[in-house]
């Protein structure tokens, strides 16, 4: 063996060993362009339906995130002495001002995100079935075991 044939051992590895790393690379840019148009395929068939879909409940009115201010209401209720009214009324009144006290306690922004997530829930399920990505067995040391499922 002679330091010529290794060199050119050496030299025809390097150029066989370039070309076949240029070959898996343009080899991976087609795959991957495969792969992209079927996620671009799934996003236009599942996810931009839905995210249309959400666009129509954005066209309304958000005076629903203004908080209503019922002080005359309240000072009625707690200064019932005050008023003299009747019985009926005044019950009325109380049942008023816990309505505007629910509505105030609403948060429109947990609403609209519960909705999202169960749109979203919804369209993933219809893809693959279950949002149940498994489930993990539990044992401990006193010999109690349970299952828990794991949500993607």
């Amino acid at each position: 063996m002679d330091w010529n044939s290794i060199w050119d051992d050496v030299i025809s590895g390097c150029i066989l060993l370039a070309i076949g790393g240029v070959g898996g690379w343009f080899a991976g840019l087609f795959k991957g362009k495969k792969e992209s148009s079927a996620e671009v395929e799934r996003k236009d068939e599942l996810y931009q339906p839905l995210l249309d879909n959400l666009v129509k409940y954005t066209d309304f009115d958000w005076s629903i995130m203004e908080k209503v201010n019922g002080k005359v209401l309240q000072e009625i209720v707690n200064n019932s002495y005050k008023y003299g009214l009747d019985d009926e009324l005044q019950k009325k009144c109380q049942c008023l001002d816990q309505l505007v006290r629910e509505y105030n306690s609403i948060d429109p922004i947990r609403v609209a995100d519960n909705v999202i997530v169960e749109i979203f829930t919804k369209g993933y399920e219809d893809i693959y079935g279950t949002i149940i990505d498994g489930i993990c067995h539990h044992a401990d040391r006193d010999g109690n075991e349970w299952d828990e499922e794991i949500l993607v």
